[in-house]
């Protein structure tokens, strides 16, 4: 069993984690970068039926979302 100290990196290490960006391919599975990345694509068609969903319910014009009558 390798145990190794609080606070003691090798040179390697400190390298690798000063690489770290974004999400890690180690901690999230393929489907999950796919997904991350789908959602915030703008020309992804379910991101953009979000956003045009968000806009028109906050469009103080817009009958069919006028709340409590």
């Amino acid at each position: 069993m390798h145990i190794r100290m609080h606070g003691f990196l090798s040179g390697k290490e400190v390298k690798q984690m000063a690489k770290s960006k974004g999400v890690s391919g180690n901690t999230h599975s393929r489907q999950q970068l796919n997904n991350y990345a789908n959602q915030n694509n703008r020309n992804n068609q379910a991101n953009r039926a979000n956003n045009n969903n968000h806009s028109n319910q906050l469009n103080p014009n817009n009958s069919n979302y006028k709340g409590n009558k």
